[in-house]
Parts: structure tokens; C-alpha cells; sequence
């Protein structure tokens, strides 16, 4: 992270998925727990703008949200799909397990970062970190969650 914080490089990373508040344990989720300015870590909300119930939070540590439950992802054979497998349980019942988790919320604020720096190539790090930052929609459910108390905002962020 030094390194990247050096070459002025934003770092975008999951909080984590133990569903715990990074602020408040002892042992909290690495790199998530680090404090650096080139830093953006991001928790899981579900599509009601809810934070994700296995998603890690803090008010200090964690930054905003982004989509973490149920996306629509890549598979093998070039297909897509919300979902990564199908099973029954040994009384036939069937279960799916989607593409959930702060990895999946991750790669979404990443692809922001890029998309608001090609709109803002002259600014740095730490100018296109804050735009995204303080571009968010505020959600009440974050509140007291993650740091910004909202979600992602690609259309915010790429405003003058």
C-alpha cells in the first residue's frame, strides 16, 4: 500500500465478511484495517440499500458501499449468472449460493475510480479518492456503518 500511496495509486479493497465491526475488534480484517490515504475500502449492500448481513462495517474504517449481493458475474462457457452453484441438501431441498461478498462490491468501486479518473486525468489520488468519497448517496441504514454513511455514486462522481 506504501508503495502504490507513493506512485499515487488508489488501493480498492473488500471490508471483509465475517459481518463484524471493524472499528470494534481487536483482530480486524487486513488491508481493510489500514489507515492510509490512498485507501478506499468498501462494504456489501444488498439492492434494498441495506447494508449486507455478512458484511464488515465501520464508521471509521470502512469508506461507503457498493452492490454486494446477488450480482451478475461471469462463468464458465461465457455465460452470466447471479448465481455461483446449485445444490440439495440431503432432504432434497434446493439452495443457491449468488456471487455475494465485499470482493464483489470491490471490483465495482475500482471500475468508478478508473472511470472518474479518465474524466478528471490532471487530478490526483488523493482529488479523485475525495470526489467518490463525498459523491456518494447518503443512506440512512449506513449511518453510523461506513464513514461516508452512503453508496457508491458513479453519476455524483463525475459531476464538476
Amino acid at each position: 500500500l506504501i508503495r502504490a500511496q507513493a506512485a499515487g495509486v488508489i488501493v480498492v479493497v473488500g471490508a471483509g465478511n465475517d459481518g463484524i465491526d471493524q472499528d470494534a475488534v481487536e483482530d480486524p480484517s487486513f488491508p481493510a484495517a489500514y489507515d492510509i490515504d490512498n485507501l478506499i475500502v468498501v462494504a456489501a449492500n444488498s439492492s434494498q440499500d441495506v447494508l449486507a448481513d455478512f458484511s464488515n462495517y465501520g464508521a471509521k474504517s470502512v469508506h461507503l458501499a457498493a452492490p454486494g449481493v446477488k450480482i451478475l458475474s461471469t462463468t464458465a462457457g461465457s455465460q452470466y449468472s447471479d448465481v455461483t452453484a446449485r445444490f440439495k441438501n440431503s432432504l432434497g431441498k434446493e439452495f443457491e449460493l449468488g456471487w455475494d461478498g465485499t470482493s464483489m462490491a470491490a471490483p465495482i468501486v475500482t471500475g468508478a475510480v478508473g472511470l472518474v479518473w479518465s474524466h478528471y486525468p490532471t487530478e490526483t489520488y488523493r482529488q479523485i479518492r475525495a470526489r467518490i468519497l463525498r459523491s456518494v448517496r447518503k443512506v440512512s441504514a449506513l449511518d453510523g456503518k461506513v464513514s461516508t454513511g452512503g453508496i457508491l455514486d458513479v453519476e455524483a462522481a463525475l459531476q464538476p
